[in-house]
């Protein structure tokens, strides 16, 4: 039998992409958005079902999973972004989260993999593992690492699988207006000859959109212990670095105009994670 899966946020910059590759991949996948999203274009289109839901309203939820029959869900939707600094994370989002993961819980779903975020280790240097202490200091971390909390708590109170997936940075197509990919995208396509950024200097972690995706549905998938899962490159590589390398590969003709925007005072000037765990779960499953 075909295997079934929720996936939440399902027309977002992350969940449009998960969903395409899971079809592909042979899954039948029930996209739950809150605008409808276009997947004729992608390989095994015919296996994705888009439904727009509203994913706090608690009738619509159950009545959807027993529509669906899905035992399995990747939840990535989550309001408020990207403003990292709203309390609207604590106040609003947090509180709705936590009653639809009890929710979709009580409701049939045995199998659950979330992201959630680095800005939940805290203002810390250097590389970023999964053991250790996490002390956030904005509130969409804080409220993330809350959820996280709360998910080991109810997996005490009742039996199921999860993953958590910390998200470091990312870059692709079809990404924010503001983020620093889109925005350097629009000005080799405008053919501006300068670009205005931060100093760049910053250490950071990224993935192109495709890795994450594509590590998303395999820690999802294999048979490897739940709990905590960083998703990151685990090369550290300057911002600077990272654009003069899209630069380059574009052949793009440009002056950076640099220290143009501060660096954001909610993160440290240097900090990746460490890939080491993941990878050795996946790799001793794939050797299972």
């Amino acid at each position: 039998m075909r295997r079934s899966i929720i996936v939440t946020g399902g027309s977002g910059f992350i969940g449009s992409k998960v969903c395409a590759k899971l079809a592909a991949e042979g899954w039948q996948v029930h996209a739950w958005m809150r605008r409808k999203a276009n997947f004729a274009t992608s390989s095994g289109s015919e296996r994705i079902e888009s439904h727009q839901i509203d994913i706090y309203d608690d009738v619509a939820v159950r009545t959807a999973l027993r529509e669906s029959g899905a035992r399995q869900m990747i939840h990535l939707a989550w309001g408020g972004l990207p403003n990292y600094l709203s309390c609207h994370h604590i106040d609003v989002e947090l509180v709705q989260q936590i009653r639809f993961v009890r929710n979709v819980i009580e409701g049939g779903i045995e199998h659950i993999t979330q992201t959630g975020t680095c800005f939940e280790y805290g203002a810390r240097e250097g590389e970023l593992h999964e053991h250790m202490d996490c002390h956030p200091t904005n509130p969409y971390g804080h409220a993330k690492l809350a959820l996280l909390r709360y998910v080991e708590f109810l997996n005490r109170e009742m039996p199921f699988r999860y993953r958590w997936l910390r998200l470091f940075y990312m870059y692709g197509e079809g990404q924010g207006a503001q983020s620093l990919y889109t925005l350097l995208r629009a000005a080799y396509v405008r053919g501006d000859t300068t670009f205005d950024m931060s100093a760049g200097h910053q250490i950071r972690d990224f993935m192109s959109i495709s890795e994450i995706v594509a590590r998303i549905i395999a820690l999802h998938a294999a048979d490897i212990p739940d709990g905590i899962y960083n998703v990151c490159s685990g090369n550290p590589i300057s911002v600077r670095q990272l654009v003069e390398g899209w630069i380059a590969d574009w052949g793009y003709d440009v002056r950076l105009n640099l220290g143009r925007f501060p660096i954001p005072s909610y993160e440290p000037l240097a900090f990746w994670g460490s890939n080491a765990i993941a990878n050795a779960a996946l790799k001793d499953n794939r050797n299972a």
